[in-house]
């Protein structure tokens, strides 16, 4: 990415593979701390003794060096590149807006929300007819 777009990255979040679990967790800590990365966000979910668990784990910057980032009492971790508390709640990514605390939509949420509004705007249409003509057309999708 670096190389193509001649940009660095501020944040990468990524989910631990089983199968390369050990590169994930160590290697690319370091890997992204000589490229600069001011955010490593590590989200892995594992089954340990017959028991599902998830782990969010985070490095940041400081001084040119990869640091812990403590959890909360929740096991959240804030991210403070993009100002958000990110968590693993039953297995699915969690992200909070850290000044307001609202939770962000999952891309399910937001599809089904834009469906929602594609049906009420047909509805719409069906009672009164078009929109008035300075009116933004709403997305497709």
């Amino acid at each position: 990415m670096v190389a193509n777009e001649g940009v660095r990255p501020a944040l990468i979040i990524e989910v631990v593979s089983p199968r390369f679990r050990k590169a994930d967790r160590e290697t690319k800590v370091v890997h992204y701390a000589r490229a600069g990365v001011q955010e490593y966000v590590i989200l892995d979910r594992r089954t340990y003794r017959k028991q599902v668990r998830d782990e969010v784990l985070g490095y940041r910057l400081v001084n040119g060096h990869s640091q812990p980032i403590t959890t909360d009492e929740e096991g959240r971790i804030l991210c403070e590149t993009v100002q958000l508390w990110i968590s693993l709640q039953d297995g699915q990514l969690v992200m909070e807006d850290s000044q307001t605390g609202e939770r962000l939509k999952t891309s399910l949420e937001l599809e089904r929300d834009n469906q929602d509004m594609a049906a009420m705007l047909a509805r719409y249409r069906e009672r009164f007819g078009a929109l008035p003509e300075n009116s933004p057309e709403p997305p497709t999708t």
